[in-house]
């Protein structure tokens, strides 16, 4: 029955940890736990390579392609550390790093509150109301977020295309940078390059 379920689980990871494993693991499964488990079984050091691989090209056709789905004024995947690791347009006269690192706040406790709620896979989606501009952040796993910016007379409009076209967005660079790290043998979260020179681009129509 339902009852013996955790007693057999029990039993099992106590047979399988008398083999000596490199790691064990229940799931669903911790990418960033499970990329550190090989590194160390593999002996290689968590600072290879990792803040000199450039962005992909799959990243940033990916964002460009979000970006014409909602036609907004640019798209940013960012990590948690304030720093851009790909875009699709972009705003010059706007401090999109100073902002990500306030926005970080939000995405740090968002994560927090999704834990607490029994979440196990966080699909927060957050929204920012501003004159000039508008902007939109989801969570791409536990150390990366994706913000669409928007005009400020469009924004508030957005919210459907967003919900549906943003998240798959989010899901879709979660399981390639998941599939970077790997392929990296880093963990996940060192996946991070400074993103290209900042290039004006006409907003989407």
């Amino acid at each position: 029955g339902r009852a013996r379920a955790p007693l057999r689980r029990s039993r099992a990871e106590r047979d399988a940890r008398k083999l000596n494993p490199v790691g064990f693991f229940v799931k669903p499964l911790n990418i960033d736990e499970l990329t550190a488990v090989v590194l160390n079984a593999l002996g290689k050091s968590q600072q290879t390579l990792a803040d000199q691989l450039p962005p992909p090209p799959s990243l940033a056709e990916r964002l460009s392609a979000l970006r014409r789905d909602l036609g907004c004024l640019a798209v940013y995947l960012g990590h948690r550390d304030g720093r851009v690791i790909a875009r699709a347009g972009d705003l010059v006269s706007l401090d999109v790093e100073g902002m990500l690192r306030y926005m970080e706040v939000a995405f740090s406790a968002s994560l927090k509150v999704c834990s607490m709620l029994g979440g196990l896979v966080s699909q927060n989606l957050h929204y920012f109301d501003g004159d000039e501009f508008d902007v939109y952040m989801c969570n791409v796993g536990r150390f990366y977020m994706l913000v669409m910016l928007f005009d400020g007379e469009k924004g508030a409009t957005a919210i459907g295309p967003v919900v549906r076209y943003g998240r798959q967005c989010a899901d879709d660079l979660m399981t390639e940078l998941a599939g970077m790290a790997a392929a990296a043998a880093i963990p996940l979260e060192r996946m991070v390059a400074p993103a290209p020179a900042p290039e004006q681009m006409p907003a989407a129509t």
